[in-house]
């Protein structure tokens, strides 16, 4: 549970409740409708998205527009506003920051992660199907809960989550050098439980001593399970995130061990 940070600790990004429920789009109601409606259309012409796969996935996201994925997505891009400020608050120093989003997509939970996310933050956006990258390019990206809107530093590079993670000029990321690891709607729908290890085992080599990972647990990957693969790659438990009692999935927080980010969450 987040606690005050002593005196020679670094400040905390405290995120308050006004602040997600100002910033997050759309009403419930109207996200769902409108993925219900997108879901039956495509389930009309084209294979199901809902595998775990995550080559497979990828080639049916690939045959997706941006607007069709936005569609199918839509209840996910609520709950994104929702979970992942209530994840990473109280859990990151408030200063600038690194932070890879995995499954990034057409840039959803990317774009939450700049509104909230101090000023001067990097981030690292990685996804696999190129139609849904050049969708993200194309998305602004700012820092509004804190920096006022100015824009946020946003990397694009188009890759599968469970190879070697790299920076977009192909350089790989170095280890420690990461103080968060965002995923909403992709480890816990569209992988196995093998590459699930994988890619947190990518997230612990990423990550800082005393770094986060936010993750989602889902049909394929049930937060039981997450819970058991993360903490066997090294990882500890600290909560489970949702955006409304009836979310099934919502985010698992999870911290890498040491540094001075334990310090403010005891």
């Amino acid at each position: 549970m987040p606690g005050q940070p002593s005196a020679t600790a670094e400040p905390v990004l405290e995120i308050p409740e006004r602040l997600v429920a100002r910033y997050t789009p759309l009403s419930p109601l109207e996200a769902v409708t409108k993925q219900f409606i997108a879901e039956r259309r495509w389930q009309r012409r084209a294979p199901s998205f809902r595998i775990a796969d995550p080559e497979r996935a990828l080639s049916v996201y690939a045959r997706m527009s941006p607007e069709e994925f936005d569609a199918i997505n839509a209840r996910q891009r609520w709950a994104s506003w929702r979970t992942i400020p209530r994840a990473i608050s109280g859990r990151l120093p408030l200063r600038p920051l690194v932070a890879i989003d995995l499954g990034a997509g057409t840039g959803q939970s990317t774009e939450v992660l700049a509104c909230f996310l101090p000023p001067g933050s990097t981030i690292l956006a990685l996804e696999g199907a190129e139609p849904l990258v050049r969708a993200a390019r194309r998305r602004q990206y700012r820092h509004h809960a804190f920096g006022g809107g100015r824009p946020a530093r946003v990397l694009f590079r188009c890759q599968n989550i469970v190879d070697d993670w790299r920076w977009p000029d192909g350089a790989p990321v170095a280890p420690g050098s990461v103080d968060l690891v965002n995923a909403t709607g992709v480890i816990g729908h569209h992988l196995r439980p093998d590459d699930a290890a994988r890619v947190l085992a990518h997230a612990v080599c990423a990550l800082q001593p005393g770094g986060i990972a936010a993750v989602d647990p889902g049909p394929a990957v049930p937060a039981k399970l997450l819970v058991r693969l993360a903490e066997a790659a090294g990882l500890t438990f600290e909560a489970h995130v949702k955006s409304n009692p009836l979310d099934r999935w919502g985010q698992c927080v999870f911290r890498k061990p040491g540094g001075a980010g334990d310090a403010g969450n005891r």
